[in-house]
């Protein structure tokens, strides 16, 4: 997938569409094998994989609950939820599994190497910024609904992706240290702002480090560069789309 004027026409095109209706939040998302298929894991089986994983949600939802009306509410999430789904599918990634306001997404190698992955991932999450802040942003306005702020965080490496319990119908758990990274990004990610993990950063090409900015841990940062003593590093991303000519 690219970002193109087809991409960013169909874009516009199926927000606004998608504003008059409150279904098919996840319909449009495809299987794929190489992120292990649940109906072939057994209980308690797991697959290693190199991974990139992606958490997205909207800032202070349970506060905008108190304060919105449940039928803009629900407009609200299925606009953002179905939006966030669609472009992950759009770039080949995996939705490992909604967390009410927003999402956990999981890239792999299957299509090219980790450069590829990491482009992938950077690509979804900067497509992310430019569809909450322009096209569903703009929706919402136009039915004076208050508009979305998102935080995102990104990481990548190795993963295990299992299914666990005691059903043969649960759904697959990803673990792993970029998982956890990657959340935690998310939690402390500024307003509208995405935290990339150093794996991420470490794969991205030099023009584009340049929209990287190292941020300073938190005073309770217990990760650890693997292999060292130092804490993991982390980087705020700046680039943003610019409309297609």
């Amino acid at each position: 997938m690219s970002w193109d004027k087809q991409y960013y026409d169909d874009l516009w095109d199926r927000t606004w569409r998608r504003g008059g209706r409150f279904d098919e939040l996840s319909g449009k998302i495809k299987p794929r094998v190489e992120i292990p298929d649940p109906r072939y894991l057994q209980i308690g089986e797991a697959r290693s994989i190199t991974g990139a994983v992606l958490f997205v949600d909207i800032v202070s939802f349970t506060e905008r609950s108190k304060r919105t009306a449940p039928k803009d509410l629900l407009l609200t999430l299925d606009l953002f939820l179905a939006e966030m789904a669609q472009i992950v599918n759009d770039w080949d990634g995996v939705i490992e599994k909604f967390t009410g306001d927003g999402l956990m997404a999981i890239f792999d190698t299957a299509y090219g190497d980790e450069s590829k992955m990491v482009k992938d991932i950077i690509d979804v999450a900067t497509t992310m910024r430019y569809a909450i802040a322009k096209p569903i942003n703009s929706y919402l306005e136009n039915k004076k609904i208050e508009p979305i702020h998102y935080r995102i965080g990104v990481d990548g490496g190795n993963l295990l992706v299992g299914k666990l319990g005691v059903r043969s119908d649960n759904d697959p758990v990803t673990i792993g240290f970029a998982a956890n990274i990657a959340s935690k990004l998310q939690e402390i990610a500024p307003i509208d702002g995405i935290l990339i993990g150093h794996y991420i950063y470490f794969h991205l090409p030099d023009w584009e480090k340049a929209y990287c900015f190292r941020q300073q841990s938190p005073a309770d940062w217990t990760y650890i560069r693997i292999g060292t003593s130092e804490k993991y590093p982390f980087y705020s991303y700046s680039a943003e789309w610019k409309i297609p000519p």
